[in-house]
């Protein structure tokens, strides 16, 4: 049993350092989840294909701090192939900085889908809301076989 003049919390400095950065999950906002480890607390920094994102109502961070843990989203309001490339993390506090990267695919961009299957093109936008579910892709693929020219045989 622990007394409370007995307990403690650590209080040891510890540099940066990123516990997890994972591929993107679809939620109402579609979340780029994140854990981070520092003490004194880091400073976030997102980047998207190398430029710092200015956080928005649309694109911001959403985390919670326990301890020296910080753990978290980037939030992204229905995000489409504009919002596709490298997100990278950076967590830097005095002790140093700590830095990751991932690749995330939202959509594909409408010339890419044309050149595969031209009546897609049109209103391909549409179908937007529902390509995060696997099902959804299954049953369109089915429906229109899309593949690279050159890259599919029969």
């Amino acid at each position: 049993m622990c007394k409370v003049t007995a307990c403690s919390v650590s209080t040891s400095t510890v540099p940066p350092r990123i516990l997890k950065l994972m591929d993107p999950e679809r939620h109402h906002f579609t979340c780029v989840p994140f854990i981070v480890r520092s003490n004194p607390p880091p400073t976030l920094r997102w980047l998207h294909n190398g430029v710092e994102i200015q956080e928005t109502s649309y694109i911001y961070t959403d985390a919670e701090s326990y301890l020296d843990y910080k753990e978290g989203c980037l939030l992204i309001n229905n995000p489409t192939h504009y919002n596709n490339g490298n997100y990278t993390l950076e967590a830097e506090n005095e002790l140093g900085l700590a830095s990751e990267t991932i690749v995330a695919h939202f959509l594909p961009t409408p010339d890419a889908l044309s050149s595969f299957h031209p009546t897609l093109a049109v209103e391909w936008w549409l179908l937007a809301p529902f390509m995060a579910d696997p099902k959804v892709v299954q049953v369109l693929d089915h429906l229109f076989p899309i593949a690279p020219p050159g890259g599919a045989e029969d």
